[in-house]
């Protein structure tokens, strides 16, 4: 949504520095907020640290408790922001029977409040998660350290995934930018405005539809999405699964192997399918993503996915490489791999 505003350049004061648009929308709604409404039900509003197609996302405080809220741009956009509230409402419903929150973004406050126009518009407040995998990943000296970081959040990023499908959603747009830490450690996931219920009031899976726009970021999609199909669990997987390859090439300057082709979209599509070479795709990663790399392959929507055998491939990957020296594989343990991947662990 570009285009200048009609009173020139934007101010290059500290509320904007965050901004990433040149929106005169935008701009002006951050202002308003910013400078002269400095509050949204008793949330202290500190400066804008992000925006989007529908509005703007602040730093604010209450109590020293700090958070981040969004603020929609419109009543259009309200929408928009109204259905994430509803699905982070959803996962904080006391229905479930364990606790669903400790990896996926807690709602703080939401409601209504006027935007730079008059318009009653929505916002909401989630817990402040700045940091982010990645970091922590790059500063590892070593290769196995890096591969151990990558076991350790990719655990996390999935039982992340396993809480947000157990409560009978998909996110559709898992990607690095979407996952955050709390104090370094505690990997959360966010930005659920794009997640949508996959199961009918009976609990049986919704009917597929024929053909959808395409939802989520080309890059960490699976290709079935970026070819319009119907998304599932199955889909939240594959970005699971390319974020983790990033994470594992998190210095190179291509971290995934179509890095280079955002101009030549069939090209993209071509490497996510399986007539391209995984070993070219799963470059720098240990041998037990291949399996997982098989194990996607081989299901279908309609398949619950088995999150513990994905687990224990992750943390069999991490137990190998904290191995100091070499060794050879036994007949014992062949067995007990091959055990792993007919599901019988």
């Amino acid at each position: 949504m570009g285009g200048e505003s009609a009173m020139g350049e934007a101010p290059k004061d500290a509320t904007m520095t965050e901004l990433q648009t040149d929106n005169p929308e935008i701009i002006e709604l951050t202002d308003f907020l910013v400078k002269k409404q400095k509050e949204v039900a008793g949330w202290k509003i500190e400066k804008a640290i992000g925006n989007g197609a529908n509005g703007v996302v602040l730093s604010v405080t209450k109590e020293k408790e700090k958070a981040v809220m969004k603020v929609a741009l419109n009543q259009y956009a309200s929408t928009s922001m109204e259905w994430e509230t509803s699905v982070m409402r959803h996962i904080l419903e006391p229905k479930w029977k364990d606790d669903r929150t400790r990896h996926l973004v807690r709602m703080l406050d939401y409601g209504r409040t006027k935007n730079n126009n008059g318009e009653d518009v929505s916002y909401t407040v989630m817990e402040m998660v700045p940091g982010n995998p990645v970091t922590a990943i790059a500063n590892e000296k070593t290769p196995s350290g890096v591969i151990d970081k990558v076991c350790e959040f990719g655990l996390q990023l999935l039982k992340a995934l396993y809480d947000l499908h157990s409560c009978g959603l998909i996110h559709r747009d898992i990607k690095p930018e979407n996952v955050g830490m709390y104090k370094d450690k505690l990997l959360v996931m966010y930005d659920l405005g794009m997640a949508r219920i996959f199961t009918a009031e009976n609990g049986a899976l919704r009917p597929v539809r024929s053909y959808v726009g395409m939802r989520g970021t080309d890059e960490w999609a699976n290709v079935d999405a970026e070819m319009g199909r119907d998304q599932s669990r199955v889909d939240d997987l594959w970005g699971f699964f390319y974020c983790l390859i990033e994470w594992c090439n998190c210095k190179s300057a291509k971290p995934l192997a179509w890095a280079d082709y955002d101009s030549i979209p069939d090209l993209r599509h071509l490497m996510k399918t399986s007539l391209f070479p995984a070993r070219v795709v799963l470059a720098n990663c240990p041998t037990q993503f291949f399996a997982i790399h098989f194990y996607f392959r081989s299901i279908n929507n309609d398949v619950t996915p088995d999150y513990f055998y994905i687990a224990q491939l992750l943390k069999e990957a991490k137990s190998d490489f904290r191995r100091k020296v070499p060794h050879m594989v036994d007949p014992k343990d062949f067995l007990r791999r091959q055990r792993i991947l007919e599901n019988q662990f």
